[in-house]
């Protein structure tokens, strides 16, 4: 035990101070009887020597009192890097205190023993380096104690320990746990930027029509810009060998990101057919004259708003298309309004079979004509299509104003 020495080397210390102060002592008097003054030689190279083996024990009881420390404290609280810095920095002050104590022409026993201890435990600081990796998580852990034939406790494990086992005999092992626990904290850092994009992402919604409570998707250029990141990103990840242990999370992920891609699709075709169809069905006539469309319209412009409401008291994109069902939803709304879009297709036909020169006329014109049957003003500005040399119609006054008395050309010719 290192501490042993010190102690009788420290009273050897007293005994030489006190033995040098004699000799001084004796110098001074030397002086004063004008005698040749003693030189002790022989007691400063003892002097030179006591403390070249002080100095070198001491080292020994500091590496014994480190090394110790290292042993017994809890390993995965162990900063191994900080450990290698101390290492080096211990093996270069023994190396140096080793060539003064040659220099003395002490015997460096000590100094020869601690250097080969420190080389032992430097040899094995590669594979503690593997062990102190900070990525390693409990199933890495557990990989390496099955390896090593030992149970994972259940708190806390030391260096000793792990020395104990045999880790030392598994170097390549332990080194391919760790870089898979490297390689793994990588992908697991880039799923979690992935996943706090989508905690950040909100849809955009904007007032429609300046109606109260009336909403529609706004830009979502962003939102598709992020997703195809995203996309690009989890793909990356599952081409990784280092995957395995966060794969089921990249999996659902992945699955998360498909189904915010179909459900945006849906939802976006959904909302251009439904602003196409409200303009229509909110038309009184267009509801008589196709009464079972426009109740299939009813419920989906019900959904629609409904849906548009939530989307702008809660605007997290995630969140909106995970809600349950939501694309069954859409594609059945989708359709439907395809259906009601080819019913109105044929209702328009049937127009234009019963009056030739509305093929003259596009669907919006002819149904702006149609949504106001009540009022033949309604065809005065699509009259030039209709007809080549009539530019509008006059009608009577009071009681005769729904009655037509005269054609106009753009000429001013009057018929």
């Amino acid at each position: 035990d290192p501490r042993l020495v010190l102690e009788q080397l420290q009273g050897v210390s007293q005994n030489l101070e006190e033995l040098s102060e004699k000799g001084e002592t004796y110098k001074q008097m030397q002086e004063i009887f004008s005698v040749p003054v003693t030189d002790f030689t022989q007691l400063r190279d003892t002097a030179a020597e006591h403390a070249a083996k002080l100095e070198m024990w001491q080292s020994f009881a500091s590496w014994n009192e480190m090394q110790q420390g290292w042993k017994s404290a809890d390993f995965k609280q162990l900063d191994v890097e900080a450990v290698v810095q101390e290492v080096a920095a211990a093996h270069k002050a023994v190396y140096q205190a080793s060539k003064r104590a040659r220099k003395s022409g002490a015997q460096d026993l000590v100094g020869s023993r601690l250097q080969g201890l420190m080389e032992g435990f430097q040899a094995a600081l590669p594979v503690l380096q593997d062990l102190g990796n900070r990525s390693m998580q409990e199933r890495h852990w557990q990989r390496i104690f099955d390896r090593l034939g030992e149970p994972l406790p259940d708190q806390v494990f030391t260096l000793d320990q792990l020395l104990s086992y045999g880790c030392l005999l598994h170097a390549d092992f332990i080194a391919e746990v760790s870089a898979t626990a490297s390689g793994e904290a990588g992908l697991f850092q880039l799923l979690s930027k992935i996943k706090a994009t989508w905690a950040e992402t909100s849809f955009v919604t904007i007032n429609h029509r300046d109606q109260d409570d009336l909403w529609i998707l706004g830009g979502v250029d962003e939102v598709v810009v992020s997703l195809e990141d995203s996309q690009v990103s989890l793909q990356t990840i599952l081409a990784s060998r280092f995957v395995g242990g966060i794969r089921q999370e990249v999996e659902e992920w992945e699955i998360k990101l498909g189904l915010l891609s179909d459900t945006l699709d849906e939802w976006l075709a959904c909302q251009r057919s439904w602003m196409y169809l409200e303009n229509i069905f909110s038309a009184e006539d267009i509801q008589k004259q196709l009464p079972a469309e426009a109740t299939k319209f009813m419920k989906i412009d019900k959904f629609f708003k409904d849906r548009m409401r939530k989307c702008n008291a809660s605007p997290n994109v995630i969140e909106q298309v995970t809600a349950p069902k939501l694309l069954d939803t859409f594609v059945d709304a989708n359709k439907q309004l395809d259906e009601i879009q080819k019913s109105l297709e044929d209702y328009l036909e049937t127009k234009r079979s019963a009056f030739a020169r509305f093929y003259f006329l596009s669907n919006d014109e002819l149904l702006e004509i149609l949504s106001q049957t009540r009022d033949p003003h309604a065809v005065q500005p699509h009259l030039m299509k209709c007809f080549d040399a009539v530019k509008k119609l006059t009608f009577g006054d009071g009681d005769d104003a729904h009655v037509m008395t005269a054609l106009n050309s753009a000429e001013g010719e009057v018929v």
